[in-house]
């Protein structure tokens, strides 16, 4: 087998043979699960930018991408971002330990505005900042489809205040199921600022807040306000 192979139905596009494994399972499954594992290498820029393309082309009705472990630079975000444009419309996008840094975050913040299936998005531990997660809240606010189940922001400590300030902003106008900012790096500024955004219609339901520094009258009022609104909130691991 080449380290390139055609897959068929994608107009000859070249596709590593570990992807082209992944996709054919994807017809039963309809999951493409490329997680990568210590007997699993690690995909190039190359590979996963052809597997962007190939889910454009040919998957309709793929579920899930999983790439947790995979090394996603901007112009792997980028790709997967041409695939939602193109058509692609999964609906979770599982993007864990990835190191994607803040310009690749951006990148797949227009995947959710373009993307109006997807449901779940989850990004944690991936060197995500203060000016990628403002990114991902400018998305949540401009996306049209419906809200997403799920985001999942945790052990990104360097988003901090201003990253969840920009996310509670974005609360006001759209708000997934489920916000997960655990070990964020989030004091009381950032915390009170999503607190007051729990009665709004259409809020949060659940909200993990856990591995951040907060204080105790600060614990204690998300607590209150967490249950006048009735979401689930978790400040403990």
């Amino acid at each position: 087998m080449s380290r390139h192979d055609t897959v068929a139905g994608t107009r000859g596009t070249l596709v590593d043979p570990v992807i082209l494994h992944a996709l054919q399972a994807a017809n039963t499954t309809r999951t493409v699960s490329l997680t990568r594992q210590a007997a699993f290498p690690g995909l190039d820029t190359q590979s996963l930018v052809s597997l962007a393309r190939v889910i454009a082309r040919g998957y309709d009705r793929l579920v899930t991408v999983n790439l947790c472990g995979q090394r996603l630079c901007a112009e792997s975000c980028a790709a997967l971002c041409r695939a939602a444009h193109d058509g692609a419309s999964f609906r979770v996008l599982d993007c864990g330990d990835c190191d994607i840094g803040d310009t690749a975050a951006s990148a797949l913040a227009d995947l959710i505005i373009l993307n109006d299936n997807l449901q779940r998005v989850y990004l944690p531990n991936n060197r995500i900042r203060t000016e990628g997660a403002t990114a991902l809240a400018g998305a949540l606010i401009a996306r049209p489809g419906a809200r997403l189940k799920t985001v999942d922001l945790s052990f990104n400590p360097l988003i901090g205040n201003g990253g969840v300030c920009a996310l509670a902003a974005a609360l006001r106008t759209t708000a997934p199921e489920e916000l997960r900012i655990s070990h964020c790096g989030v004091c009381d500024e950032g915390a009170v600022a999503l607190g007051k955004q729990l009665k709004r219609k259409d809020s949060l339901k659940k909200l993990h807040l856990d591995g951040n520094a907060l204080r105790a009258e600060t614990q204690l009022l998300l607590a209150k306000l967490a249950t006048e609104a009735d979401v689930t909130l978790t400040l403990f691991s």
